[in-house]
C-alpha cells in the first residue's frame, strides 16, 4: 500500500503505459482488499493495458478518519478525484460497490464543476447498489431509527455484525467473512456511524438530482451489476435471472444509457462471491467504452 499526497492509502496494479485507469471504490465498513479476487482475474488477462487503483476511504482500512473528520459522500468523492489526478490518470472509469456507488456517482458530478482540470470519467460501474428511499426502514443501529436510542453500543455492534452476516452467501469464502467481521468490530464506531448518516443523507437529498443529471447528459455510460434486492425485512435477498430489483427500476427510469446485469446465486458482494463473472463484466465494459 502507498499513501498519496491527498492522504488516501491505495494500491496500484496493472500497466503504467498510458494515462487511463480503473478506480475501484469499496463500500461502508469495507476495504480495498474487497477487490482482491477481481484483481487476480483482471491481472490474469493479458489484454489489461491500464492501471487499476484500489483504495481505503477515510476511517477504513489504512486511511485514518482524521483525513476527513466530518465524512460525506462529497468529501470522499473529492479525495477519489484528487488521487486519480495525483497518480497521473487523465481518463478514468469508476467502479463503486454499495456505498461506493454513491461515491462514484458523486465523483462524476464533481468532475463537471471543478475549476482545476480533473480526469475525464469515461464510464461508471455500479456493484449491487441501492437507495435508502427505496428501503422499508433503516437498521435498528442507525441513529435515525427510533430503536437506536434504546440500544447499548455493544448491542449496536452486534446488530452491525448481524447485518453483514446476512450480506454473505454460501459462496462467500470463510476467510472473507471472518476478516470483514473483524474489521467492522475494530472500526471507530462513532466515525463509522457518521459515514452511514452521510450515505443515507446523500440518498435522500442528492442522488435523485445526480441521476437526473446523468440521464440528461447521456454521458458517461453506466454498467449496473446487481446481485441482491431488498426484502420486506430490510435484508438483502439474492436475485434470480430475469428479476428486476427496486434499485434497477429506479436507476433505469432515470438513466437511459445504462446496461443492467444480474449476477445470480450470491450475496451483496458479487466481486467476492462470483469474482470470475464480475471481473469479466467489468473488463468487457471497460474495453467497450474505450474502443
Amino acid at each position: 500500500m502507498q499513501v498519496a499526497k491527498c492522504g488516501l492509502s491505495y494500491q496500484a496494479t496493472g500497466s503504467n503505459d498510458n494515462d487511463f485507469g480503473l478506480i475501484l471504490i469499496h463500500g461502508w465498513g469495507c476495504r480495498h482488499s474487497d477487490y482482491d479476487l477481481v484483481l487476480q482475474r483482471l491481472q490474469a488477462e493479458k489484454v489489461v493495458d491500464y492501471r487499476i487503483i484500489t483504495l481505503d476511504l477515510p476511517g477504513h482500512g489504512q486511511t485514518p478518519s482524521t483525513l476527513l473528520p466530518k465524512p460525506s459522500m462529497t468529501g470522499f468523492a473529492d479525495l477519489v478525484l484528487q488521487l486519480s489526478k495525483e497518480v497521473g490518470l487523465e481518463r478514468i472509469m469508476l467502479a463503486g460497490h454499495s456505498m461506493g456507488v454513491r461515491i462514484a456517482l458523486e465523483s462524476w458530478r464533481l468532475s463537471l464543476n471543478q475549476t482545476n482540470p480533473m480526469p475525464s470519467i469515461l464510464g461508471i460501474i455500479l456493484l449491487d447498489g441501492s437507495n435508502y428511499t427505496l428501503r422499508p426502514s433503516l437498521f435498528a443501529f442507525d441513529k435515525g431509527d427510533t430503536r437506536s436510542s434504546n440500544l447499548t453500543e455493544a448491542e449496536k455492534n452486534a446488530l452491525r455484525a448481524e447485518a453483514f452476516n446476512k450480506m454473505f452467501s454460501d459462496l462467500t469464502p470463510k476467510s472473507f467473512r471472518e476478516s470483514t467481521l473483524a474489521n467492522i468490530a475494530s472500526m471507530d464506531q462513532v466515525y463509522s456511524q457518521a459515514v452511514r448518516e452521510s450515505m443515507i443523507s446523500y440518498d435522500r437529498e442528492q442522488m435523485e438530482a445526480t441521476l437526473q443529471l446523468l440521464g440528461k447528459e447521456s454521458e458517461p455510460p453506466v454498467l449496473n451489476v446487481q446481485s441482491t434486492d431488498i426484502g420486506a425485512d430490510n435484508q438483502r435477498v439474492p436475485m434470480s435471472e430475469g428479476e428486476v430489483s427496486r434499485w434497477m427500476g429506479y436507476l433505469g427510469e432515470r438513466v437511459e444509457r445504462v446496461r443492467q446485469e444480474v449476477v445470480t446465486g450470491c450475496g451483496h458482494f458479487p466481486q467476492v462471491d462470483r469474482p470470475d463473472l464480475t471481473a469479466r463484466l467489468i473488463h468487457e465494459f471497460v474495453r467497450e467504452v474505450r474502443s
